[in-house]
């Protein structure tokens, strides 16, 4: 193939994946939800939805970042487990969290991240109020509302998995 083919297939494949972002396609490589490629949609969030969280200021999410659970400006990707007048608890004998007293698998609070340095938590329980939503990961060591708390629903975006890896 000729250099101006080659120049031509780069150009090309850029221009794609530009308009692919910009149609709302996400690929996710995270274990936090399944991978594959995802889309973007409008409309209210539901308990039971995948969400992207948009990247932002709030403390947590800086906290996450200066530990390296994920780049800056990342998207996160994320299941709703509960919303507005959900209680979230902790069940002090398997350390999971709960929401209206149903366990909430693979919760499992632990004390400490990989590199064995101190995790957060929110004080448990919290009554999710209006606009707020409680975020898990599929992932036992993800990093979620466990140990950041409820996350504003203004910030998050219907995810729809489209083809998984």
């Amino acid at each position: 193939m000729t250099q101006k083919k080659w120049i031509a297939l780069l150009v090309g494949s850029m221009v794609m994946l530009v308009v692919a972002y910009g149609l709302g396609f996400r690929w996710n490589f995270t274990h936090s939800v399944p991978t594959g490629l995802w889309r973007l949609e409008d409309g209210a969030i539901q308990r039971g939805d995948y969400v992207q969280v948009s990247p932002n200021d709030l403390p947590w999410y800086r906290f996450g970042v200066e530990r390296e659970y994920y780049r800056d400006e990342a998207p996160l990707l994320k299941k709703v487990v509960a919303l507005e007048g959900d209680v979230v608890s902790l069940d002090a004998s398997q350390h999971s969290v709960t929401v209206d007293g149903i366990h909430v698998s693979l919760s499992e609070w632990r004390s400490r991240d990989i590199a064995g340095r101190v995790m957060p938590s929110p004080s448990f329980p919290i009554r999710l109020k209006p606009g707020e939503a409680w975020l898990a990961s599929e992932n036992e060591r993800g990093y979620d509302s466990r140990y950041f708390g409820p996350v504003p629903t203004r910030l998050l975006r219907r995810a729809r998995l489209i083809f998984k890896l």
